[in-house]
């Protein structure tokens, strides 16, 4: 999973469940009900370059950000109208990792 914002759920952002093998990178979770990312370390092949900032339970259930991870505001232009842009000055901009060639699994 690459390249998503997940913001202002009731539950959590992104919530693994019985999967593994899971990459995920350059996404946002932030202003979830629950944590950011619901799985262990162990369901991951790749999990970094992540945006995880203010989920009411903390960035993750059983895990550990990965250390390119950015756990500050997002700045989102608008959250509480749906503009989940990043504004200028964004923590986010220029974060993630370019380094995506890898297919992910079908």
């Amino acid at each position: 999973m690459w390249f998503n914002t997940v913001a202002q759920s009731v539950a959590s952002g992104v919530n693994v469940g019985q999967a593994t093998a899971n990459d995920l990178r350059n996404n946002i979770s932030a202003f979830n009900g629950g944590y950011a990312i619901v799985a262990s370390d162990a369901k991951f092949t790749q999990q970094d370059y992540n945006g995880l900032f203010s989920n009411a339970s903390g960035p993750c259930s059983v895990c550990t950000p990965g250390i390119h991870s950015v756990l500050l505001d997002p700045k989102f232009v608008s959250a509480g109208t749906g503009d989940y842009t990043l504004q200028s000055g964004s923590p986010m901009i220029d974060t993630g990792t370019v380094d995506c060639r890898a297919s992910p699994p079908r």
